[in-house]
């Protein structure tokens, strides 16, 4: 009895990775096809000019053709000219923005801090300690605030290009990624 315990031991890892895993690997990566409907937000990278990303609304992908509105204008690229399309997840990251926030928020106070004591009082050597310094905690505060809202950046997924495929549900043209 006890050796039977011993031997279950180390499936307890195997186990718990085997969980960990299948919780964060993406829905498109076991199996399930995702359909794009029109008016969708896309990004495609041509292989032209791979440094141009353009961002816009799905319209249609034929066999060999991606349909798509950028600027206000229609945009068609051949399948075989497209080095990366991706589809916008519709949850943004907040992450780069806050930090991004509170490290200019922070800066600016602490400029600002030293610049109002300096005009308001005469300076000895440590002139704008004081108020740069909580310059500093109050603007990285409100940069944190203010970045977290502001310079959130959107999540995109990415699709393979080679797995796209036209289908027709409800008189819409979409397309589907099969893996």
């Amino acid at each position: 009895m006890g050796m039977s315990s011993r031997c279950r031991l180390p499936q307890l890892p195997l186990l718990l990775t085997a969980l960990a895993a299948v919780q964060f690997t993406p829905p498109e990566l076991y199996g399930q096809e995702r359909t794009i409907v029109p008016g969708e937000r896309i990004r495609v990278k041509p292989l032209i000019r791979p440094k141009d990303r353009v961002t816009g609304s799905f319209l249609a992908v034929t066999q060999d053709t991606l349909s798509f509105e950028a600027r206000g204008d229609i945009r068609r690229l051949a399948l075989s000219d497209i080095k990366t399309l991706q589809v916008s997840t519709g949850e943004k990251s907040h992450l780069a923005g806050t930090l991004t926030g509170g490290v200019i928020g922070a800066f600016t106070g602490a400029a600002i801090g030293v610049m109002i004591e300096k005009a308001a009082s005469d300076c000895n050597d440590y002139c704008g300690w004081g108020t740069g310094s909580i310059g500093f905690i109050f603007g990285g505060i409100g940069g944190l605030f203010a970045g977290y809202n502001w310079l959130a950046h959107e999540k995109w997924a990415d699709i393979p290009i080679e797995s796209l495929r036209v289908s027709v549900s409800s008189g819409l043209l979409q397309f589907q990624v099969g893996l």
